[in-house]
């Protein structure tokens, strides 16, 4: 099963309140939504390299959860959309200072 609609609203919300976080303290540096989002899916997501290139696997093609994966995407270390959630929410803490807060469904 690939991702849900709610964990894909709550990538696009983070990558937002992210965007909102560090265009506080930017100065002249103005960094949007999607460029927060190619960083996220590119750093702490699912890559391959294509003529030597680190390439990001798009979101739409996320797995919902880890028991989704097969087992040839565990072995290659891929991660569903839960695990990457999970990974944006400790870079934000951690690098970010910023505590991410996902909605009740």
């Amino acid at each position: 099963m690939t991702r849900s609609l709610p964990q894909n609203d709550c990538l696009h919300k983070w990558c937002r309140v992210i965007r909102d976080h560090i265009n506080e303290d930017a100065g002249k540096v103005v960094i949007t939504e999607e460029t927060v989002k190619e960083l996220v899916l590119l750093k702490l997501g699912n890559t391959k390299e294509i003529m030597g290139e680190k390439v990001a696997m798009r979101s739409s093609k996320y797995k919902h959860d880890d028991r989704d994966l097969t087992e040839a995407e565990i072995n290659a270390g891929h991660i569903s959309m839960s695990g990457l959630l999970m990974s944006m929410e400790v870079w934000a803490a951690h690098d970010l200072g910023l505590v991410l807060v996902k909605e009740e469904s």
